[in-house]
């Protein structure tokens, strides 16, 4: 029992090493399981067509080519366009995801169609690792085997075949960012995680909080005011807004208008 024990400690210390080759042994495992669980959907073309990067191609090939070149794919696939008008390029954008999601399902049209899918399952491969390794390497000990572990044991069926990891990528990225006070870098990813998915704004207050207590503009309060003392250290707290710095949180707001803007110039072309 002391030899297991002690043999155990040793692979959980291994695992853990934020240096070498063995530190990244369980994420590759857990990859590789994925990639087993949704390989067979490859060998089953009357399901193929109905799986979430099926549609992502579907709307990646009618924005960049007009709704025409979907005709190239089987007609089950991208039948829920046939309620839709003829659009030339550039011109058809995804119903149900945000704008923006047009540039990452358009990225696996770099390789044959037929080979879109598989694509598409590397990229989220690559983001898989990409997210274990900033743990590993900026995260608290143990975080990236935490990652790895929920990732098996919650969504090992819908990781690959879903894009919803790159919003939480970016909002990975705005926290370690923001740790090291590289504000522009930590705002703008946070902009761009909520063009593909809404949920990041909600880390904006505390962003924003961060951001003015790293740069000593920000008064806390004692926790131990009561009464009238601890309503005049509020206030003077909320009088010290006017001495916050803005222009990054003007940043992400400027970024997020870009959406708005170009539904807004489709629209006057009749074309949304």
């Amino acid at each position: 029992m002391g030899y297991l024990t002690l043999f155990l400690t040793s692979l959980w210390n291994a695992l853990q090493t934020r240096h070498g080759g063995i530190g990244y042994l369980p994420i590759v495992l857990v990859v590789l399981l994925m990639c087993s669980g949704v390989v067979w959907e490859f060998f089953i073309p009357s399901f193929l067509a109905t799986t979430d990067p099926a549609r992502y191609q579907c709307y990646a090939l009618a924005f960049w080519y007009g709704t025409d070149a979907t005709h190239v794919l089987p007609a089950t696939q991208c039948a829920f366009l046939n309620s839709v008008n003829q659009r030339s390029a550039f011109h058809l954008l995804p119903f149900e995801y945000p704008p923006l999601t047009v540039i990452i399902f358009s990225f696996p049209l770099l390789v044959p169609l037929l080979n879109y899918q598989v694509a598409f399952a590397l990229l989220m491969a690559a983001v898989t690792i990409g997210i274990y390794w900033l743990l590993q390497r900026y995260g608290p000990s143990g975080s990236a085997l935490v990652f790895a572990l929920y990732v098996l044991i919650g969504v090992p069926a819908l990781v690959l075949v879903r894009f919803d990891l790159l919003p939480a990528l970016l909002t990975l990225l705005c926290v370690i960012a923001a740790e090291r006070q590289r504000w522009t870098i930590a705002y703008g990813v946070l902009a761009i995680g909520v063009l593909l998915k809404i949920y990041p704004i909600l880390l904006l207050p505390a962003l924003l909080l961060a951001e003015q207590q790293a740069l000593d503009r920000l008064h806390v309060p004692a926790e131990d005011l009561a009464g009238r003392d601890g309503l005049k250290q509020y206030w003077y707290t909320l009088q010290g807004v006017l001495r916050w710095r803005w222009q990054y949180c003007l940043l992400f707001l400027v970024i997020l208008l870009v959406r708005p803007l170009y539904l807004l110039c489709l629209t006057f072309m009749g074309q949304w």
